[in-house]
Formats: C-alpha cells, structure tokens, sequence
C-alpha cells in the first residue's frame, strides 16, 4: 500500500512497482512453500477430516485450491504451506 502511495505522488515509476510486488510476493511465499514440502503429505493426513482414503480428491483439488484459496476470507494464509503439503509441483506454484 505504501508503494502505492509513492507511485501516486510519483516517487517511484507504476513499471517497477509492477514488476517488483509479484516478485516480492513471490520470493516472500517461497520459504511457507517449501517449508510445507519439508512437513510432507504425512502431516496433511493426519489431519481428521483428511483421512487416507481421501488422497485421490485431496490430489485432484491441488490446482483449484492454489486459485480459488487466495479469495476465500481466512484461507490464504494457509494455502501456501498447503500447496507444498499437498505434493504441487514448484513450477505450478510459482506459475
């Protein structure tokens, strides 16, 4: 919000402001991502509502909840370890 504040009184140039806040983002994610990969699937399955006779579904909804999990109030601070838990390819994630 504050670079966007900069950009608007013309302190820093809306090019870089593009191109850096994704790269930021992305860069600030990494380390949940694959701090998430290091806890493995075992962890996700020990979850109760995630039982092991749910691994099919729970690989089929990788994608969709990488998307849609950034919108739902509440879920986006969960969906990036998740991914890594869940098994996403990191150039999935990255994408």
């Amino acid at each position: 919000m504050a670079a966007g504040g900069m950009a608007r009184q013309g302190h820093i140039s809306w090019l870089a402001l593009l191109a850096c806040c994704p790269l930021g983002l992305m860069l600030g994610e990494q380390p949940w991502f694959f701090r998430g990969r290091k806890a493995g699937l075992g962890l996700l399955y020990r979850i109760p509502f995630v039982g092991r006779d749910r691994r099919a579904s729970v690989d089929a909804l990788k994608a969709r909840f990488l998307v849609h999990g950034r919108f739902v109030p509440g879920v986006p601070a969960c969906v990036v370890p998740l991914a890594g838990m869940m098994g996403v390819p990191w150039r999935q994630f990255f994408a």
